[in-house]
This record gives structure tokens, sequence and C-alpha cells, in this order.
């Protein structure tokens, strides 16, 4: 999935800082416009709430790919996930504003240049990963002895029209709109529009682009990215005070999931519940505070969401292939479930234990994934 941004991260959506202190004025944004602010009280660091979002994101999204792998999408409640993946993709549009907004000057070479970065580095990733998925255990794309002609068409089917063949295919659009942040920003500086205008643009032009059956999901996730990149120009506590009322969240939801059973998850749907789990995991973040063991893993998680993602897919495809070519088929289905979290875990514990004690190990988790 599945969006980016970093300090000890992880994700498509990596770490996320709140202003740094600066003594003058600069180009920024502020309720959503770009313009001059002044950040002299802000400090660097990590939004630890984020991180706990993230963290139970990356738990519900084991969930949904294990129901992919072995349960089936014919499974009626499959739909209420189905905010899962473009939550990730929200939250990389988020963290942009969040942190490299509040961070860099808009226009900066050094903004352009590390959302460029990440983005061309996703794309690398999700490129080696799916290349060594058809090498290993073989694929959905069929690489392998695949002529040119039949070549050109999974590329372009991969990378323009997104069928969901490959694997780890939430990265592509993250990636894209990494690259496409830069220039949407200064766009909205040099032309006078807000980042929200502009979202809600990207939205009118994808219910209309479903309403004359010619969707992209591309074009749909970069929507998504849109409006957390709007939403991200928002101060948290706004954010906070505006949406996170129980009373108002559980009637919305009551409503929302009521829509989801008549009209399965549209794309009009699927805005209105990444917007509405999202508030109420961040109102279950913010009220969760503990210093326990499990509080701990879960903002690891959402620290390394990136990790943990690309774990998870992989020990599931695993395990769905030993349980096909051993037999097993009798075997409770929850057992490769509490497996794939407990090996997701595992491995994300694994990573922030070596990044803390060998350098050469946190320079290569920088190198790939921040």
């Amino acid at each position: 999935m599945l969006h980016r941004p970093v300090t000890h991260s992880a994700e498509p959506s990596q770490s996320c800082f709140v202003p740094r202190p600066r003594d003058r004025r600069e180009v920024g944004v502020v309720d959503g416009r770009i313009g001059p602010v002044v950040s002299a009280a802000a400090t660097v660091g990590r939004i630890a709430a984020l991180d706990v979002v993230k963290g139970l994101l990356v738990l519900l999204m084991v969930v949904y790919h294990w129901l992919n792998y072995f349960i089936g999408l014919q499974w009626g409640g499959y739909r209420y996930l189905r905010f899962l993946t473009p939550s990730f993709i929200f939250i990389s549009g988020f963290v942009v504003s969040q942190g490299y907004l509040r961070r860099y000057p808009v226009g900066s070479p050094v903004f352009r240049l590390r959302l460029w970065r990440r983005g061309l580095k996703l794309l690398a990733l999700f490129t080696a990963l799916n290349v060594t998925v058809e090498l290993t255990v073989g694929g959905r794309l069929h690489l392998i002895d695949a002529e040119s002609a039949g070549l050109a068409a999974t590329i372009a089917g991969v990378f323009v029209h997104g069928d969901a063949r490959a694997a780890f295919d939430v990265l592509v659009s993250i990636g894209y709109f990494l690259l496409l942040a830069p220039v949407v920003v200064v766009s909205s500086k040099r032309l006078g529009i807000s980042l929200t205008a502009m979202a809600c643009g990207a939205v009118t032009i994808v219910l209309t682009l479903e309403m004359t059956g010619r969707t992209n999901p591309h074009i749909e996730m970069l929507s998504l990215a849109l409006l957390g990149l709007a939403a991200g120009t928002r101060d948290l506590h706004w954010i906070g005070r505006t949406l996170c009322q129980p009373a108002l969240l559980v009637g919305a939801y009551v409503g929302y999931s009521a829509a989801l059973f008549l009209w399965n998850a549209t794309y009009a749907l699927q805005v209105i519940g990444v917007c509405l789990n999202l508030a109420i995991l961040y109102s279950l973040a913010n009220a969760w505070e503990s210093d326990g063991s499990v509080h701990r893993t879960v903002v690891r998680l959402g620290r390394y969401s990136l990790v943990a993602y690309i774990v998870q897919i992989g020990v599931l495809q695993a395990l769905r292939g030993a349980v096909r070519s051993t037999g097993l088929s009798d075997l409770s289905p929850f057992v490769p479930l509490a497996l794939a979290v407990a090996a997701t875990t595992l491995c994300v514990e694994l990573t922030d234990m070596l990044r803390s004690r060998s350098k050469c190990c946190d320079w290569l988790y920088r190198a790939v994934f921040a």
C-alpha cells in the first residue's frame, strides 16, 4: 500500500514532522493556501498519534490481505475494509503537508528533489519486488519468457491502467503522487488556488469519470492523496476539535455502514470512508495514552509501515503457496492470519533493533526505504 515521509519510518509515507523553528518569513501553507508564514514556536518531531493510526492500519491491512488470499473477495464484509489502501494514500499526502511543506520553502530544490527521489525510489522498489516474486514463487504478471508485445502490455496495465495484477501496487500510486506533489504545490501558489479547492476538483473529475465508465485506479488514488495533502495544511488541534467527537463519529459511521451495505464500496463511499475511518482511528490514538508494550509495538508498526506492508504480503503469499503444495487445505484459515501478524511484528521489531545497533543496517534501511 500505501502511502511517506520519514525519520525513523516506514511506509509509502514515512516520517511526520511538525514545523521546524525559523526566524524569517518563508512561503509555506496555512489553512489550505500557500503563503508567507512564520513558524517560530514549532519544534521538529514525529506526530505520535499518527504513528498509532498507521500501526492500527497495518494490523487491519494484515486482515485485509488475509481475507484476499485465504477467504476470497466474495465475503460480504470485505467492503468494510476497502478504506484501508486509500487511507495509506491519504496519509502520504497528509505527511507531505505536515512534514515537507512546513519544513521547506515551497518551490525550493530540496523540497522537489526529496519528494522526487522518494517517488522514484518507491517505483524502483515496486519493480524489484515484483520481479523477485515472478522469479521465485511466481506471480500474476507472467514476466518469465514473455514476448515483447506481452511485456509491453503488462507494463502498460500495471503503470498506466492500474489493473491490480501486480503485488504491492499501492507503491505505484504513492510514487506517482510524490512525483506530482511539487507540481501541485507550486501551481497552487502561482495560481492562487487553495489545495483544498484543487483536491475537491480532483475528486469531482474522478466522480465524473466514474459516471462515464472510464475510471482509473491510479487517478482515483491520486485524488485521495490530494485530499490528504489539503487536510495536512490544517492544524491538528483544529482537526481534533472539528472531527473527533464521539457522537458525531458514531452517527456518521452508522450511516456510512448502511450506505456500504446498500451500494457497496463505490468511489464516493471510499472517499467518505477514508476520512471517517481515519478520524475514528485518530480519536482512538489520541485517547490511547500508554507506555505499555502493546502501545510501543503499534507505534513501531506505524513507523515502519512500509516494511510491515511488504513483509505481510510476502508471508501471506508464502503461506498460501505452502498450504496449496502440502495439501493442508483443511488447516484453520486463522492460523495463517496469526502467523502473518506475528511475522510482521517480529520483522518490524528486528528492523528497529538492527538500526539502533548498526550504522550499516541503518544506512541500508535509509537507502532502500527512506
